[in-house]
């Protein structure tokens, strides 16, 4: 009997230790994949809890929203939706990741002058190297290649030291193939 008791036990051990193995797999996974968010999505666009609860949408689901108008060739409707959602927003975070984000969708629909209102709005509420190269490059589609360098250079300079600096998404790589382009 002792024999059976030991076996029964041991199986309970190696249930707990696999249960237990399987949470810390799915833990790690999530901050990988956090960490992944967190770098390579703009810091300001990033919601916190309370953000979200308060306001019932996060800004990733309004941003989604807006590219849905944008693929079914609505891209006015898409940037009426960011208007209306950037004063629901109180946060100049908030506001900040919204107007940058309706930037890009001007850009993208060769708004130029739209994304360049919105683009220094955002960079006004919130300066950060994304949106000091979100103007280089709305500058620069305006073959306003002076003031896209200058903006690029600034965008360079405010490149956190703890930004990740490998692979394709490397910023300073990015920005720096973007200014020797001008300066030539």
């Amino acid at each position: 009997m002792a024999l059976f008791s030991t076996a029964t036990k041991t199986k309970k051990i190696s249930k707990r230790v696999l249960i237990i193995l399987v949470i810390v797999i799915v833990v790690a996974a999530a901050a990988v994949a956090g960490a992944k968010y967190y770098y390579f999505v703009p810091r300001h666009a990033v919601p916190t809890a309370g953000q979200a609860a308060s306001k019932g949408e996060d800004l990733g689901a309004i941003v989604q929203k807006a590219q849905d108008f944008k693929a079914n060739n609505q891209t006015d409707q898409g940037l009426a939706y960011y208007d209306t959602q950037i004063k629901l927003h109180a946060s100049k975070d908030d506001q900040a990741g919204l107007l940058a984000a309706k930037a890009q969708l001007a850009l993208g629909a060769d708004k130029l002058d739209v994304a360049l209102a919105a683009a220094q709005q955002a960079n006004q509420a919130k300066e950060t190297f994304l949106t000091l190269q979100l103007l280089g490059d709305i500058t620069k589609a305006k073959g306003d290649n002076a003031a896209a360098l200058e903006y690029y250079k600034q965008a360079l300079a405010a490149v956190p030291s703890n930004m990740p600096m490998i692979g394709p998404n490397n910023i300073k790589m990015q920005l720096n193939a973007a200014i020797k382009e001008l300066s030539a």
